[in-house]
């Protein structure tokens, strides 16, 4: 079981491609060599920021996320 960061009702604002982002940063991060926990964290992020937003785009390079 993973801890995950709650977001407020306000910071949600589209529920599209989440699944996808944390499944991206999830596959990403373990085709870098991270650790199943760090992919997991890794994709959590992603799916965040994603919810934070409409459609599927991101506030700053994916990269940094990775880091």
């Amino acid at each position: 079981i993973y801890p995950i960061q709650k977001l407020s009702d306000e910071e949600i604002v589209d529920g599209n491609g989440a699944g996808d982002a944390f499944a991206g940063g999830f596959m990403g991060g373990l085709v870098l060599g991270k650790s199943i926990d760090e992919a997991v964290e890794i994709g959590h992020k992603m799916g965040a920021m994603s919810l934070r937003q409409i459609g599927a785009q991101y506030t700053w390079p994916k990269v940094q996320i990775i880091a």
